[in-house]
């Protein structure tokens, strides 16, 4: 049985970093220098570019603020179907907006696979209420399930932070009329999440779920 997504982070980024921790004791503190080699650097980074790793550290920090405040808010989890039913409008209205920072996994479903990824699938998504340019809005970070998360113990740093950070992060307004395409185009996301249909199938079924007067029943 796959762990959900809140619980797999931390744990898989701590065997990571036992890993590291033994090939160069020291190196996962930041205030001390582990004396690391330019060659053990290069070979952690696996070909991929400072740039690169930037980005995708950025939205692991993300990630891990977001996985604290779940935390905080009570672990708060739903199971949800694979919905598209209502894609060319995504309006959501005050009362469609999660009180407390939400997980919510997706059910099995070979729309959420992700094409470019052999494996992959969009599993779910973390939801919270924000303000967003002075508007309340619903916040959106989809995650993904893949067969790296079970390697995180063995592969380079590189390689774990592209796994780690393979999210898509957007907005939708309250009381504003969007849909999918629309929506999803203003999303942030890894570039193997953008090019998949699947994100609009996440997008349309998290909105749906939302809508389906369940944060109204259940969520305050």
């Amino acid at each position: 049985m796959t762990v959900a997504h809140p619980y797999r982070y931390p744990m898989a980024f701590r065997r990571q970093f036992d890993r590291l921790e033994s090939l160069v004791p020291g190196i996962t503190d930041r205030t001390m220098d582990a004396g690391a080699s330019d060659d053990f650097l290069e070979r952690e980074m696996n070909g991929t570019t400072p740039e690169e790793i930037a980005t995708q550290s950025q939205r692991l920090r993300h990630l891990e603020r977001l996985i604290s405040d779940w935390l905080v808010d009570g672990e708060t989890t739903y199971q949800s179907q694979v919905n598209t039913e209502g894609a060319d409008d995504l309006t959501m209205g005050a009362a469609d907006a999660p009180a407390r920072v939400s997980y919510i996994a997706f059910d099995q479903d070979p729309r959420l696979e992700l094409s470019g990824l052999n494996g992959g699938r969009v599993e779910g998504v973390y939801m919270r209420e924000i303000e967003f340019d002075g508007k309340p809005s619903v916040e959106f970070t989809f995650v993904c399930d893949e067969r790296g998360w079970g390697n995180m113990e063995s592969c380079f740093f590189a390689d774990a932070v592209k796994v780690g950070a393979r999210i898509g992060v957007g907005v939708i307004p309250l009381d504003e009329e969007t849909t999918v395409a629309q929506a999803a185009e203003r999303f942030a996301c890894d570039p193997v999440l953008r090019e998949a249909p699947a994100l609009d199938v996440a997008l349309a079924s998290a909105v749906h779920f939302s809508t389906d007067r369940f944060w109204r029943t259940f969520g305050r």
